[in-house]
């Protein structure tokens, strides 16, 4: 777990726009990912959060198998001041690590190395 200094004031937010993703079969919300990390922004310093991460949990609430309205609702509730009385948000996202993919298909690293971590759940803090 990191802590990392994002704005002096909390009201600059993370400095990231989100999408709500949902299946093309049902119509089922997936959850909500980073969609762009806005240059000079927080995020962008930190420099820890991707574009496609899924936000899983924020500050130890779980964003899985809620709405994307309901979890971005989240989102926001611990954004602002009254959700967030220790100024800093913690994010837990998972990441997929497609960028592994064409380094196993050259055999550069071994296929079970990247079966074990295709998935990585990444948790960190970052003050506001």
């Amino acid at each position: 777990m990191f802590e990392v200094p994002l704005n002096d004031t909390g009201s600059a937010g993370l400095g990231i726009s989100l999408k709500g993703n949902k299946s093309r079969e049902t119509g089922e919300d997936l959850g909500i990912f980073i969609k762009s990390i806005i240059h000079g922004g927080a995020a962008y310093k930190d420099g820890r959060l991707h574009i496609n991460d899924q936000l899983i949990a924020v500050n130890g609430e779980s964003l899985l198998g809620r709405s994307n309205h309901a979890a971005m609702e989240t989102l926001r509730r611990s954004m602002s001041q009254e959700g967030n009385v220790r100024g800093m948000i913690q994010l837990v996202v998972l990441r997929n690590l497609k960028v592994l993919w064409p380094l196993q298909r050259k055999k550069m690293i071994p296929s079970a190395f990247y079966s074990a971590v295709k998935n990585v759940q990444v948790c960190f803090s970052l003050m506001l």
